[in-house]
């Protein structure tokens, strides 16, 4: 039965669009993904091993109606319903690790961040703070700490996550920002970390090279959609990546243009897709960089459609370029 919160678009109107293209659309489409209860069902098989989806609709649709365009019939709209309205626990948001300095002064890079939108305390240097974990990478006078003091910040940090499994982490890149130490010096230090702490996906990949490539696809929303579509295969191939042969993941901000033709690009050719649209309401102008910074830390790969103008594709591949991952621009 067809969720109530759930609205015709254009007939009775609603509080949020959810229908193609939006943050909460459906990729999966009758008729080339099936029929409507089979597209139904793989939309919420495929919500459900998107935790930052998941935690986006309950923050976005909660108390919401919903609008699309199959209302009165069942559709996707049901299971966001569901999941927005529901008390059932999600996966908890992780908590970010990001590089301090002994003074605790948060001026630049992800400590930056922290403070601004994690919750973290002026002078706090290292431990949990907010929805933070600090390791210092400098000292007070922000000046590099040598490896072996980094080294014992981290092996702190491993002990206390291993000590709460319940809760999930997201390494930063730290030490091989401003502090200056090349990936390689720093990596290696989480090697023996317990399956609650996430690695960026570059240095995942590093660690263990069977993890599977995760590519995003990203652009400037002027570019063809079908140019997207037709050479995905060919940049693919440049890349060495077979999309089957290793389950490669196509991550997607889920904007109108190049990022939603990669997804439908994936769909039709079964391979696993992420979304992470950009929390507008949660981060206000700066939630187009923040997401792209999310999509850099969970990805190897990046593909972008840019017409030498937009700023957010310029932004990406600024971003993907200075994490480490394989950059391909195509203009």
């Amino acid at each position: 039965m067809p969720h109530p919160l759930v609205k015709h678009w254009k007939r009775e109107g609603a509080d949020v669009y959810i229908g193609r293209p939006s943050a909460f659309g459906n990729p999966f489409k009758i008729g080339r993904d099936g029929d409507r209860e089979q597209v139904i069902a793989k939309f919420r098989a495929w919500l459900h091993v998107n935790p930052y989806l998941m935690r986006l609709a309950r923050r976005e649709l909660a108390g919401k109606t919903l609008g699309c365009w199959c209302a009165p019939h069942a559709c996707h709209g049901d299971v966001l319903a569901e999941i927005a309205n529901s008390d059932a626990p999600l996966p908890p948001e992780p908590i970010m690790v990001y590089g301090s300095n002994e003074a605790g002064i948060n001026g630049a890079g992800a400590a930056r961040f922290a403070s601004r939108w994690c919750g973290v305390e002026n002078g706090h240097a290292e431990g949990i703070s907010g929805a933070c974990y600090a390791i210092p990478t400098k000292d007070a006078r922000i000046r590099t700490l040598p490896l072996t003091a980094i080294e014992g910040g981290i092996a702190r940090f491993l002990a206390y996550a291993a000590a709460r499994p319940g809760d999930h982490f997201q390494v930063t890149r730290i030490g091989c920002g401003l502090a200056g130490y090349h990936d390689d010096e720093i990596m290696p230090f989480f090697a023996r970390k317990t399956r609650n702490v996430h690695l960026p996906w570059t240095w995942e990949c590093r660690l263990d090279p069977a993890r599977p490539p995760r590519v995003i696809v990203a652009g400037s929303r002027e570019f063809d959609p079908d140019r997207v579509t037709s050479n995905l295969a060919g940049v693919f191939d440049q890349f060495e990546i077979d999309p089957h042969g290793r389950k490669a993941i196509v991550v997607s901000g889920g904007a109108k243009g190049p990022d939603t033709a990669g997804e439908d690009w994936a769909v039709e050719n079964r391979v696993d897709m992420r979304r992470y649209p950009a929390d507008w309401t949660r981060y206000k102008k700066a939630a187009g960089p923040i997401r792209n910074q999310f999509m850099a830390w969970s990805a190897s790969h990046l593909i972008a459609y840019w017409d030498g103008h937009s700023p957010g594709t310029k932004n990406m591949i600024e971003t993907a370029s200075n994490d480490g991952l394989v950059v391909e621009v195509i203009s």
